[in-house]
């Protein structure tokens, strides 16, 4: 009986040990609304008050691939790939009907149509403050012929005065959604472009393992200002994005 009893016990440790994912988005707001001292808001969907214009001025993407291994079940395993994705925007408040303007910013991470990543953590700055609340939440995003589409990401409510500029970080971490042997990444750069005139200036940089081989699906016309086998580097310069950064990627040895 007592042996019965410690085996019933080892297997439950074990799978409790092999759930993927030990840091869920939930706990990690969690841990951090006990810091927070702001009362509660609530969060809408993202989109400008009228009478308010605003400008990427500049902004600055490093994204970092790596083989992540995920427990599947008990001792069965599945190699995936991590995402580390830190973004940097600078916005300047070219108008506003009041000062400050409060409105909601959104940050998409998928299609409705496409297989959702995995969110590790995801965390925003601004002006070196955290938002009082960051919500999971959906909305629709204009499609690039014209037609409507349906994304799901975060989104916050901020403040802007007009004739001063905003500081935005955004630090995310995702496992990649996986179909057969692929591992898919995207980055919407075409949402930079809902912003009012040109985007000043933006610097995408990708690192990936040595273990990883990386196929650009899109974009097609905005040609990479410099490629090697593990680093890849857009640069766009006073203008409107309209097509966003989608990549396959494959693990070297994967079965």
């Amino acid at each position: 009986m007592r042996n019965l009893f410690a085996l019933v016990l080892l297997i439950v440790c074990l799978f409790v040990s092999s759930a993927p994912g030990d840091i869920s988005i939930t706990s990690l707001r969690r841990s951090r609304s006990k810091k927070r001292s702001s009362p509660k808001v609530e969060v809408k969907r993202p989109g400008l008050p009228p009478g308010t214009a605003i400008r990427m001025v500049d902004a600055d993407v490093k994204i970092n691939l790596k083989p992540h291994v995920v427990r599947r079940w008990l001792f069965l395993k599945e190699t995936r790939v991590l995402a580390d994705v830190v973004c940097t925007f600078d916005m300047s408040c070219l108008a506003s009907r009041v000062s400050p303007t409060t409105f909601v910013m959104g940050f998409p991470l998928y299609l409705a149509h496409e297989t959702a990543p995995k969110v590790v953590g995801f965390s925003v700055d601004i002006n070196g403050e955290e938002p009082s609340k960051i919500k999971r939440t959906s909305w629709r995003l204009p499609g690039t012929k014209g037609e409507s589409m349906v994304c799901h990401g975060y989104a916050w409510s901020t403040s802007v005065w007009r004739g001063r500029k905003q500081h935005v970080s955004v630090h995310y971490s995702i496992i990649l959604p996986k179909d057969g042997k692929t591992n898919t990444f995207k980055y919407f750069l075409s949402s930079g472009a809902e912003w009012s005139g040109t985007l000043g200036k933006e610097i995408v940089s990708i690192t990936a393992d040595d273990a990883l081989d990386i196929i650009i699906v899109t974009p097609e016309h905005l040609r990479p200002m410099s490629r090697s086998d593990h680093e890849i580097v857009w640069e766009i310069v006073d203008a409107e994005p309209t097509e966003d950064i989608c990549l396959q990627i494959a693990v070297t040895g994967d079965e």
